[in-house]
C-alpha cells in the first residue's frame, strides 16, 4: 500500500498529490500525528539529520520490487453488520485496543478517553458507549460506530470541538483497508470497540 505505483495505495487514501519520495519523506521527518510514531528529522525536533532522512527514504524505496507490486492487495470482505463480523471475531481486547487507539491515530482527533478537553478535530469518545445509540434512530450504538470507522461520512454529527463538523467528516476513510489488509486485521476494530466500551 506504501510503496507500489507512481501513486500508492495510501497516497491515495491520504489525498497525498505530490510524488512517492516527499511522501515518505515528509513521513519520516514528521512523524505521523496522534500516532506512537515520533518525529525523526532535526528540523521537526528529532535526531537525524537531512542526509540521514534521504538514506532512510531510499532505502524503504528499494522495498518496491516486481515481486512485492504484483501481489494483490488483500481486501477483507467487510460485513454489512457488526453482528457479523463478530461471528469471526468474538471477544475484544480492550488492553491491545487502548494502544491501537493511539496507533491509527485515533486519540490525535478524539482524545484521551479520560479527558474530555482533549479532542481537537473530532467529537470526543470518552462517553461514545453511552452517546453512541442515541445517534441514528433505531440503531443500536455499537452498529452506529462500525458504520462510522469503515464509512465516515455516513452519519456526521453536528458538533466538534471547535465548532459545526460540517457536511463531510473529517476522518479518514482508509481504515477499511488499513483493517484489512489479512484475514485477522479486523481483530483491531473489534479491540478499538471493545477499549470504547460498546463491547464486553
Amino acid at each position: 500500500q506504501l510503496l507500489c505505483g507512481d501513486t500508492s495505495a495510501r497516497m491515495s487514501a491520504l489525498n497525498w498529490e505530490g510524488s512517492k519520495l516527499a511522501f515518505i519523506q515528509a513521513t519520516v521527518s514528521s512523524g505521523r500525528y496522534g500516532t506512537a510514531m515520533p518525529t525523526w528529522a532535526q528540523e521537526y525536533g528529532g535526531p537525524l539529520r537531512t542526509d540521514e532522512i534521504s538514506d532512510i527514504v531510499q532505502f524503504v524505496l528499494n522495498w518496491e520490487t516486481e515481486e512485492l507490486c504484483s501481489q494483490p492487495l488483500f481486501e477483507y470482505p467487510w460485513p454489512e453488520t457488526i453482528d457479523e463480523l463478530l461471528v469471526t471475531f468474538p471477544t475484544g481486547d480492550a488492553v491491545r485496543g487502548e494502544e491501537l487507539y493511539t496507533t491509527y491515530g485515533c486519540s490525535g482527533c478524539h482524545g484521551n478517553l479520560d479527558d474530555s478537553t482533549s479532542a481537537t478535530v473530532g467529537p470526543w469518545q470518552g462517553n461514545l458507549a453511552e452517546e453512541a445509540g442515541t445517534r441514528v434512530e433505531g440503531m443500536s450504538g455499537v452498529q452506529y460506530v462500525y458504520e462510522s470507522i469503515l464509512h465516515p461520512n455516513n452519519y456526521v454529527v453536528e458538533q466538534c470541538p471547535n465548532g459545526p463538523c460540517g457536511d463531510s467528516s473529517s476522518m479518514p476513510t482508509n481504515f477499511p483497508a488499513r483493517m484489512g489488509d489479512s484475514e485477522t486485521k479486523p481483530q483491531d476494530l473489534v479491540d478499538i470497540m471493545t477499549y470504547l466500551g460498546l463491547l464486553p
